[in-house]
Order: structure tokens, then C-alpha cells, then sequence
């Protein structure tokens, strides 16, 4: 552990000064697992109150492994203990499996039988609310993807070429969790895909509420029809879902595509 301050402490109260920590091996858990042996560098510029126990960060640094935090914004503990946080935050480019696994661990489970890879940034953070033994602070924060690549295990292809424009609203002392996307291109084998929508219920049974354009080669959703069928021509796709992910898994574990709300047009040539 290397600790070191350089300021001042005014009238025995207000501390003024920049506050660095390296560590190379920490763990930490709030209410489960957040960090285990990682590496952490602090470079906080803080301003700190003794008497109302405030502070405020300015321009602050967080080096986590080899990611780069940047925290702006407020801390306050109360006298009854609570934690009240107002801060903003934005990162460098982050690898989407490694930012998997600082997910809360109900929601890493339900993302578990799906690969990711790729990069993402997360853009204009905040973490706002209370922090105590039975609340958390809810978080939101912008997502984009570049070229990612998302593998649906149970699919005939991935999807490729994954760009996504995407904002987060967490809060994990309800259900009300939600990720609404505002854009995202994707390859799927040779079809184009256009997505906008939300995805909702993150920590419980996820749904997705989403309006899926693209130009498809009928061969490439030969995998969802029955194996006699012959299939050829495009197909001009205009389809808008209200199931959840547990419902599309079982789906396309049994070929029963009744159990999933979908309606649409398909405009076919060449057929």
C-alpha cells in the first residue's frame, strides 16, 4: 500500500489537497462482491469539511487495473451513518468482458449463457441517492459499443459489428431497471439489422421492448422454420417484440415460437 497527501488542513477543519493511494491487490464487497485482488490507483484533488464530513472532488482519478475512472461531484456522510452521493463519471474504453464482471452478480447470471466481445465506452455517468445498509445510490450512464460481437449460443449466427447508443438507469432497490437504446446497428450472418427499444427488468425476468428493422436474406432465418422448408429471396423486416429473454430462450431450445408477442410485416422478393 503506498498512501500519500499533499495540502492542507485550514482552521483545524477544511482539508484542501490531493490524496493518492496505490494498492496491487484489493477487495472490496457492499452488500456482494465488487472488487477481489485488483489493482487500484487513487489520484483524488478533494475538498473535505471534519465538522459536516463533506467532500468535494474535482477532476478526481480512479486507476482500476488498466481503466481509468474520472469522478466529479459530491460525498457526504450523515449522523445517522448514511453515505449521500452526488458524483459523475466517465471512463476510457473498457472491454465489455471485463466490465461483466463488476455487474451486480443477479444480473451477471442472467447475461451468463450469452458471449460478448468488443469495446465500450461509458459516457456522462452518475451516481446519485444514498448509500447505507439497505439502500444503493442509483446509476445511470450512457453506453457505446463499436463493432462489438454479442453470441447467442442457441442462434445459427452471431450478431457482428455490434454499434450500440444505449442509456443505463440502474436501480437496484427495485425492479425499476432499465436499458433504453436509442440506436444499434447490427450484422446478423449477411442481414442488416436496425434496433430501437428497452430492454427492462434487468435483475429479474428481462424483457425485450424493441422495434427491429432490416433487410434479410430468407436463409438466414432458416434456423427458426422447420428443416423441409425451402427458402430464398429477402425479405424487408418491420417487426416489433414484448417478450422476455427466458421466453426467446426456450424458444429456440424447442422450436415454439408461440410463447413469444411479436407483430410485423415482412415484404419478400426475389422469393
Amino acid at each position: 500500500l503506498d498512501l500519500g497527501f499533499d495540502g492542507n488542513i485550514a482552521q483545524m477543519d477544511q482539508i484542501n489537497g490531493t490524496l493518492k493511494l496505490a494498492t496491487p491487490d484489493i477487495s472490496l464487497a457492499l452488500k456482494e462482491p465488487y472488487l477481489e485482488n485488483d489493482t487500484l490507483q487513487l489520484n483524488l484533488p478533494l475538498q473535505f469539511g471534519l465538522s459536516n464530513l463533506k467532500g468535494h472532488l474535482n477532476e478526481a482519478q480512479i486507476g482500476l487495473n488498466h481503466y481509468l475512472i474520472n469522478v466529479n461531484g459530491d460525498a457526504e456522510m450523515a449522523n445517522n451513518g448514511d453515505i449521500n452521493l452526488d458524483l459523475a463519471l466517465n471512463t476510457n474504453t473498457l472491454v465489455i468482458e471485463d466490465v461483466l464482471t463488476y455487474l451486480p452478480e443477479k444480473l451477471q447470471n442472467k447475461l451468463s449463457s450469452i458471449e460478448y466481445k468488443g469495446k465500450l465506452s461509458i459516457q456522462d455517468a452518475e451516481v446519485k441517492g444514498t448509500y447505507n445498509d439497505s439502500l444503493m445510490p442509483l446509476i445511470s450512464a450512457k453506453i457505446l459499443t463499436d463493432k462489438a460481437t454479442v453470441n447467442v449460443p442457441r442462434l445459427p449466427y452471431p450478431f457482428t459489428e455490434v454499434d450500440l447508443d444505449a442509456n443505463l438507469d440502474l436501480d437496484l432497490n427495485s425492479t425499476a431497471n432499465s436499458v433504453t437504446v436509442n440506436a444499434m446497428n447490427a450484422k446478423f450472418n449477411r442481414s442488416d439489422l436496425n434496433v430501437n427499444g428497452v430492454v427492462d427488468d434487468l435483475l429479474g425476468d428481462i424483457g425485450l421492448k424493441l422495434k427491429v428493422k432490416g433487410d434479410v436474406p430468407m436463409t438466414d432465418v432458416k434456423g427458426f422454420l422447420p428443416k423441409n422448408m425451402k427458402l430464398n429471396g429477402r425479405t424487408n423486416l418491420n417487426l416489433t417484440t414484448n417478450f422476455t429473454v427466458e421466453q426467446l430462450m426456450k424458444s429456440l431450445d424447442d422450436y415454439n415460437l408461440n410463447r413469444l408477442k411479436a407483430n410485423g410485416t415482412l415484404k419478400i422478393k426475389d422469393f
